[in-house]
């Protein structure tokens, strides 16, 4: 049992706090439910699977980290205590554990109770000093507290006892250890030592016993999961399919045994520098004269700011040796102090010259403070962790597992266990040499802020350049501008140097320092083993992408013991190798280099110049060309974005040219999977997509030649909707265009610029060509990616969870001839409608005469199972519409014809617009109730929406500026009615298709199935489509069969039934109960095999 102080269990009870409960009644098997029992002792909380009624609530997962503890005013939003938390943190590492505890009893006396991991981290640090009276006060308070001993408390104990040599204690604490139900096992599986605390507890344990203690422990296997319904049948182990394939080819045909070991070494060294060095491909005018030499500035800001950094450094040191006078408090070091020892001066200053100061250069109008500091808190926290990982010993021990790791990747043979169990099985192997895992505090954004205000401040102060000859100048400047009313800070180079930067060819200009968590990896990722365990080699990564200081999601799906389905589809996914598509690099260079090309998405690099006001212009004139003068420089401001953009993208893909590499994944809250690289990625713009190929290839076959042509008329658009036979015999007629295409790009008819995708057309007609040029086309070794796309894909889940026949219709839920166009029909349906309006004398309907096309409802029709409003729809209908109907009608036919639109769809999609209704009233119910909605989906992932009323202004101060900001995901506050009840219904959704993606990556997986996705678009080879589209199908069907909107309302009747409030929303104000089993959606009757059977479901 977890115990919590009486005060603490009677302030729960009183107030009744919402439980988070993480597991779906139907996975309920795969983890105990947390829950109040009535038989319980005071401030106990007891594990079971009893069921909760509305007077006694069960437990909110997080409550142990927030509400369920007590906390003092100075540390309500678990923001502020994280920050306190990692500055503890910061002076353990450093051995400062004087100043550690000065916090932590500061903020103790004042009636705060820490996390209990928090309070073993203290243990510990006294135990590290050997100091036994510290040791044993903290240890005796923190049982008072009904804090019950756990392994990582024990160890703290058994470190002291090798410390100070003091074997007889050390007895004592393995007997009472017995008593509590703790084992030796437990001490180094269950706890998170570093490698010199698990061989002092070793040592210790072996003078205890007079033996070894590996004789003591017992082998510890994988525990059996019990995995959620919709997965279960996979991972039997009766499955036949259940074995998984490690292709050779994919690795060691690519690289060799020996050169996967080198390729090893190398992304270690660039993940422990934090950055690479890559090269800018821009082209400039190597003639240019330039008044400064923007290398020698650099090397001379380099020198400045390392003796400054020095001097920074040398006066921490000081205060700290005044402090161990007693002369002064720690209180009085300053806030950014405490980090300045994680890198040396420097490293402090390459991170202000090599990262910052070029990244501002770059930017015409400088860059915002909050986003520099966000900067170097992202460095600062990275380099933190990897020299923990040092001084623990994990960097070792990766090391030695990746090379027994590589050797089961590049096994020929077939094997029962995933990459995540086998990595697994190694960390359980070597855990005598200290967990793998590091239990770090995330940090908030103060903690960077404190620190990113005194480097940018001495970045300003430090950095010169030579102006007019011999005049000395500051090369950086900070100012304040206003957006949305809000006064923002800004630091801006000096335009010289701006000016330099534009004008210059790449080969003269320092080299980007693109960070280790944003560039690909080169060698196949890390498996993920838990929520902040996987992907990159060294860097820190956690499973779930969130907003700043938002930590919900990580605690809640920290207390779930299995999430292995979740995470073995990430690593699949992850796993596919990747190169650049080096003919289409080649193209796009060509483009970008000369000034860019609009019509084909490449950015330009000048735009034409602002005119100019005349002297004796008009009143209206002058007004006039004030208004053109703006638009025209907002435009060049979001033109130089995309330029910037677009040249990181090439700069890395001309990096990685000729070499196979991997994108790690993680997920948002919802799911949604997402390559950790934002620059070569799939998820990305028609240019990014068309870089990048499989660096795999497999011979098309005959259906691999029908998908390619099948994927060449879809990228162009202009078949995309006509039936596959027309598609393909639309390829053999424009042969002539595709092959003139592939061969003449800019020189011949360019047909493939007319795509509605150009460079992945361009990139498909060239991969085409090449098959029809080889002789034997179905032999041809392929290595482009096929497009499996759903069809509108939302609307799909909303037909199969209200079993619509006419919307299943629709979006191709059912067997046709031909694929069904949603847009298209809508837009025949909202004129015909129109028409009845316009012959009964609407003006509205009348001034719509021929306007009411496809193109102008596919984005209000697309966006209506996202949640958009009324009014987003009028303004996406009017955007369509303004060139083409009168400015004083655009109002009110925009309006009108959004009216219309909604309607229809609600005929269309009866049943689906219940669900969405029905989702809306429970989140809204539950928010009302005082919680954020939460839900449970079929793989058992928890969901929690972050979106919470504003926080008090919090402000921060440094020597360049201070700042004020607000959190709308802090915990602490209420939830944000209107975005809870909004969101609900399209998170829901995407966290349904994000659940489908993972179960068919899975089953892909199983039959050795390239799988790689962009949300509800399925990418694999040619030759592997049909069976990918049969896995696809079935899958949904399964996801679908699956009871889940009955599912959902139990789990939100058990969380939150009976739970009393205000309905603030009626005019009565009434006081009611939530309630979640009234008004369930009714069922239609389609039937959902007809999905197996349906050509164009995903095409």
């Amino acid at each position: 049992m977890v115990k919590l102080s009486s005060n603490s269990f009677r302030f729960f009870r009183q107030f009744r706090h919402r439980v988070l409960r993480i597991l779906h009644p139907a996975t309920a098997a795969n983890v105990q439910h947390l829950n109040y029992s009535q038989s319980a002792a005071p401030g106990e909380i007891k594990l079971g699977a009893s069921s909760c009624t509305s007077g006694v609530r069960r437990r909110d997962l997080m409550s142990e980290i927030t509400s369920s503890r007590r906390r003092c005013k100075t540390l309500e939003s678990l923001q502020d205590e994280y920050l306190l938390v990692a500055y503890m943190e910061v002076y353990l590492s450093q051995g400062l554990v004087q100043h550690a505890e000065a916090l932590f009893n500061k903020y103790r006396r004042q009636g705060h109770q820490f996390h209990s991991d928090v309070c073993t981290k203290m243990l510990m640090g006294f135990a590290e000093q050997g100091n036994n009276l510290k040791t044993s006060i903290l240890y005796r308070n923190l049982m008072q507290e009904g804090i019950r001993p756990s392994p990582s408390l024990y160890a703290a104990l058994l470190h002291l006892c090798s410390k100070t040599h003091d074997a007889k204690y050390a007895l004592e604490i393995v007997r009472e250890m017995k008593q509590n139900g703790i084992s030796i096992n437990d001490i180094f599986y269950k706890t998170n030592l570093n490698e010199k605390q698990a061989s002092s507890i070793k040592m210790i344990l072996t003078v205890c016993f007079g033996q070894s203690v590996e004789e003591e422990l017992k082998p510890l296997s994988e525990p059996e999961p019990v995995y959620p319904r919709v997965i279960q049948s996979l991972y039997s182990s009766s499955n036949e399919n259940y074995c998984l394939s490690h292709k050779k080819t994919a690795i060691t045909e690519l690289l060799g045994d020996a050169g996967l070991q080198e390729r090893f070494q190398e992304q270690l060294q660039v993940e422990k520098e934090g950055v690479l060095n890559v090269q800018s491909i821009q082209k400039g005018n190597d003639d240019t004269v330039s008044e400064i030499n923007l290398n020698d500035a650099i090397s001379d800001w380099r020198r400045t700011l390392t003796v400054a950094m020095e001097t920074e450094i040398e006066e921490y040191s000081r205060i700290l040796d005044i402090i161990e006078s007693d002369l002064i408090s720690s209180r009085f070091i300053p806030k950014h102090y405490p980090t300045l020892p994680i890198m040396s001066a420097e490293d402090w200053a390459n991170i202000l010259v090599e990262d910052l100061a070029l990244e501002i250069i770059e930017q015409p109008d400088g860059l915002p403070v909050k986003y520099l500091c966000g900067r170097i808190k992202k460095r600062t926290w990275a380099k933190f962790v990897k020299n923990q990982k040092y001084a623990d010993g994990i960097v070792q021990k990766i090391t030695d597992m990746y090379e027994q790791y590589t050797s089961f990747l590049t096994s020929p043979d077939y094997t029962s266990k995933s990459a995540r169990q086998y990595w697994n099985e190694l960390c359980r192997e070597s855990v005598l040499k200290g967990s793998m895992k590091l239990n770090i505090t995330h940090w908030p954004f103060f903690m960077g802020f404190y620190i990113g205000g005194i480097l940018l401040d001495i970045l300003l102060k430090g950095a010169t350049i030579t102006e007019m000859g011999s005049n000395r100048v500051q090369a950086f400047y900070h100012y304040y501008q206003f957006e949305n009313n809000k006064k923002i800070g800004f630091i801006k180079a000096h335009p010289l140097l701006h000016k330099y930067w534009r004008s210059m060819p790449g080969d003269k200009l320092p080299s980007f320092k693109m960070e280790a968590d944003i560039i690909p990896m080169v060698v196949p990722p890390r498996p993920w083993v838990s929520v902040t365990d996987g992907g990159y080699l060294l860097t820190p990564v956690s499973i779930v992408r969130c907003q700043e200081d938002t930590f919900q999601h990580q605690l809640m799906m920290e207390q779930v013991e299995n999430l292995h389905a979740i995470y073995d589809a990430l690593d699949y996914v992850s796993s596919i190798p990747w190169m650049v598509n080096s003919k289409i690099l080649e193209l796009v260079l060509t483009v970008f280099n000369e000034n860019g090309n609009e019509d084909l998405m490449i950015p330009k690099g000048t735009m034409p110049p602002l005119p100019e006001i005349p002297k004796n212009a008009a009143p209206e004139e002058k007004t006039q060309i004030l208004r053109q003068r703006k638009e025209m420089r907002k435009a060049k401001h979001e033109m130089h974005a995309l330029r910037m953009d677009m040249l990181y993208k090439l700069s890395l893909a001309k990096h990685f040219e000729d070499r196979v590499f991997w994108l790690p994944h993680n997920m948002d809250f919802r799911g949604r999977s997402y390559p950790l690289p934002p620059h070569i990625t799939h998820l990305s713009s028609d240019v990014g997509r068309a870089l990048l190929q499989f660096a795999e290839g497999y011979p098309l076959g005959k259906r691999g030649l029908q998908w390619l042509k099948i994927h060449l008329v879809n990228l162009h658009g202009g078949k995309k909707k006509a039936p596959m036979r027309e598609r393909e015999e639309y390829v053999e007629e424009l042969l002539p265009l595709i092959l003139d295409s592939a061969d003449k790009p800019f020189d011949g008819q360019r047909w493939w610029q007319l795509a509605d995708s150009p460079w992945q057309t361009l990139a498909c007609c060239i991969d085409l060509a090449s098959a029809v040029r080889s002789g034997d086309p179905e032999g041809y070794v392929s290595h482009i990616p096929i497009h499996q796309d759903g069809s509108c894909n939302g609307l799909q889940h909303y037909a199969a969870l209200g079993r619509d026949k006419l919307g299943g219709f629709q979006v191709n839920l059912t067997p046709s001839e031909k694929p069904e166009d949603l847009y298209t029909a809508v837009a025949m349906m909202v004129d015909e409608r129109r028409k009845q309006d316009a012959a009964e004398g609407n003006v509205h309907a009348q001034v719509l005469e021929g306007k009411v096309i496809r193109k102008v409802v596919k984005q209000t029709v697309m966006t209506t199972v996202y949640g958009v409003t009324l009014y987003g729809g009028r303004l996406q209908i009017q955007k369509q519409l303004e060139d083409n109907i009168p400015k004083e009608h655009l109002f009110h036919c925009s309006k009108y014809l959004v009216q219309l639109v909604f309607q229809t769809l609600s005929h269309m999609f009866s049943n689906a617009r219940d669900i969405q209704e029905w989702l809306i009233g429970c989140s809204r119910q539950i928010s009302m109730a005082g919680h954020p909605t939460e839900w449970v989906t079929p793989l058992g992932m928890p969901v929690v929406q972050p979106y919470h009323r504003k926080s008090k202004l919090k402000a921060g101060t440094t020597p360049l500026q201070q700042t004020s900001i607000q959190s709308s995901t802090d915990l602490s506050r209420p939830p944000d009615l209107t975005k809870q009840k909004n969101a609900f219904p399209p998170n829901f959704i995407h966290s349904l298709d994000s659940t489908h993606m993972m179960l068919t990556a899975l089953h892909c997986q199983r039959v050795g199935i390239t799988f790689v996705s962009v949300h509800d678009c399925y990418w694999t080879h040619a030759c592997m489509v049909d069976k990918m589209n049969k896995i696809c199908r079935e899958q949904f069907v399964a996801l679908h069969k699956e009871p889940i909107l009955e599912d959902l309302a139990e789990y939100l009747d058990k969380m939150f039934g009976g739970l009393e409030y205000v309905d603030r929303l009626s005019k009565k104000k009434e006081q009611k109960q939530c309630n979640f089993n009234t008004g369930m959606p009714n069922k239609g009757d389609l039937d959902l095999d007809q999905v197996l059977e349906s050509t164009y479901f995903f095409s």
